[in-house]
Parts: structure tokens; sequence; C-alpha cells
């Protein structure tokens, strides 16, 4: 199995690395730019809207319904993200099934041996996965944070309830962003079952258009 998987397969693994490389880098800017100059790009916007609607909410009264409508959207719309997810590994686990029985999948799509055509199979799996655990911890926290929003009134110090509700507001945040971060990679993975360059070219490609969508202003820039 691992001499069928590596065997003449560098380029293939090699294209995997850089296109991992390039996100890994892409990405460890942004985090660090929405850490240290948060106006500058869309996550660090967001995040402080989220803080800025979650302290308001708590703080005001009469204002039960509107948390409520807020939170249950976040929670249809990662709901919506994990069962998507969820039919795509069923999809995809199928089409694995079917490199041995039907030879013509490996031939369309061009890989060296059943083994690597499976590899890639199983890592977009894998990708999927960890996107469905993402969105469902998503779910899970806006549940918890609802229910700490709508008892104010029993926690006593509103001060300290602002600051555990942020908590759990910003990890949810995070989770939610980790997922569709994941479903984006699922385009460069989906190009590496035709040709590793193809996989570069998405990579690429998908780096330019997030750049264009997460920067409000370019790295470096003012923004405080």
């Amino acid at each position: 199995m691992l001499p069928d998987l590596f065997s003449g397969a560098l380029t293939e693994w090699s294209a995997a690395g850089a296109s991992i490389i390039l996100l890994a880098a892409y990405h460890a800017l942004l985090l660090r730019a929405t850490r240290l100059r948060p106006h500058t790009t869309l996550m660090g916007l967001s995040r402080l809207a989220r803080q800025a609607w979650l302290s308001s909410i708590i703080r005001r009264r009469n204002q039960e319904i509107l948390a409520v409508q807020t939170l249950r959207n976040s929670t249809m719309a990662a709901t919506f993200f994990a069962s998507t997810a969820v039919l795509f590994i069923i999809g995809l686990l199928n089409l694995a099934t079917q490199a041995d029985t039907n030879p013509i999948l490996q031939t369309s799509f061009h890989a060296s041996s059943p083994a690597l055509w499976q590899a890639k199979v199983v890592i977009l799996v894998l990708d999927f996965f960890a996107a469905f655990f993402s969105f469902t911890s998503a779910i899970r926290l806006y549940n918890h944070l609802g229910y700490m929003v709508g008892g104010e009134s029993a926690y006593g110090d509103i001060e300290h309830l602002v600051k555990d509700a942020d908590i759990l507001m910003l990890r949810a945040g995070q989770y939610y962003s980790s997922g569709m971060r994941l479903y984006y990679y699922c385009i460069p993975l989906v190009f590496w079952l035709f040709s590793p360059y193809l996989m570069l070219l998405a990579t690429t490609l998908l780096v330019v258009v997030l750049y264009r969508v997460d920067w409000v202003l370019p790295p470096g820039g003012g923004g405080e």
C-alpha cells in the first residue's frame, strides 16, 4: 500500500505540500494582522462588531427577541454547512470505494495508482470531516450563548456576564470561520484529483480571491 502510495508520486505530494505552505503562510499573515490591527481585515471588523452587538444586547433591556433571532440565524447557517459537509462525505466515500471496481475513474483522474487516487479522496473526506466538526462546535457554542444571554438577570455581575459571553462568541466565530476556510480548501483538493499543477493553480487563485475578500486595508496599512 505505502510503496504504491509514494512510488512515482513526487510531483503529486510536492504540489500538495506547496499548496499547504502557501495557504498556511497567507493565513498566518491574516491572523497576525487581525490580532495586531483588527481594522485592516474583515475578520477583525467582524469580531469587533460581534463584541459590540453582544455588549449592547446584554446591557439593554427588552432585546431578547433580537438576540434569539440573531443567534438562530447563526445556528441555522452553521447547521446548513454541517449538513452539506455530511452529504459531501457520503458521496466521496462512495466514490473512493469504486477505485478498484471501476478503473475508468482512475484513468479519468490521471492517478498513477489506485492507492494514490484513494489517498486524494480520503484527504478530501478528512477536510469535510474537519469542516463538519468546526460547524457543529459553532452550533454548540451558539446554543450555550443563547442560554447565557437569556439569563442575564440571574447572573449577578453584568460585567462578568459580558466577559464570559464574549469568550463564547469569539470561540463560536472562530469555529465558524475555520469551517468556511476548510470549505474553501476543498477547491484545490478537488483540482488535485485531476492534476497537481491544477492544484497549484487553484491554490494561487484561491489566495488571490481570499486576499480581495479578507483585507479591508492592505497588509501593513493603517486603520487604527
